[in-house]
């Protein structure tokens, strides 16, 4: 184990430096492009960040919206080289996106503030509700959101189908190589599997 970026003084500076030397605050969301380049949400500088993968320096790609207002980014995921990603923005929550060649945001929907981590998946952007304990789906061709598992407002560890399923506090989340849904729970203290083509939840 090595410390790949940040001082551990909390605080956003060091751009255009080696990461190693870099100020982070409060690091959550984390993922990588195809070429290795990570990306993660400094949430306490209320920035997506970018380590390049060869010279290990980093910078800053993303700190506003479109209306230039600043967000607490809560987490990040990159699929085909898009990255979708939850900002906080006044109040609301927004699912947006930036492809890594021209960084162009896209708002793709506003949330409410309950929504904690993401994945994505062709058409598909898996997202969290922390509090509400539950799994949602958004489907990027039609904008459509949906229930996909857990019982909303109630918590629990309970396996099974998709709509009978509980979780308590899900939070980050990722595609494994099989592409189904691999959960960290905050709250329940385990690491759950959603099965996609199962359609079933289990405790791994």
């Amino acid at each position: 184990m090595s410390t790949y970026a940040g001082t551990g003084v909390a605080g956003s500076s060091g751009d255009s430096g080696l990461a190693i030397d870099a100020e982070i605050n409060n690091p959550y969301g984390i993922a990588t492009d195809s070429e290795g380049n990570v990306y993660f949400a400094d949430q306490g500088s209320y920035s997506i960040r970018k380590i390049d993968y060869n010279s290990k320096i980093i910078t800053t790609v993303v700190n506003s919206d479109e209306s230039g207002n600043s967000m607490i980014i809560n987490d990040l995921s990159i699929h085909d080289d898009i990255i979708y990603f939850l900002g906080s923005v006044a109040g609301t929550m927004k699912l947006m996106s930036f492809n890594l060649l021209d960084f162009d945001l896209t708002n793709l929907t506003t949330l409410s503030n309950d929504y904690f981590g993401i994945c994505a998946k062709n058409d598909s952007i898996f997202l969290s509700t922390n509090t509400n304990h539950s799994i949602n789906l958004f489907k990027i061709s039609t904008g459509n959101l949906s229930l996909l598992a857990g019982t909303p407002g109630t918590s629990g560890g309970m396996d099974g189908t998709l709509n009978s399923s509980l979780f308590n506090a899900p939070a980050g989340m990722a595609v494994d190589q099989n592409g189904n849904i691999v959960i960290a729970e905050f709250h329940g203290g385990s690491i759950r599997l959603l099965n996609l083509t199962s359609n079933t939840v289990s405790t791994l």
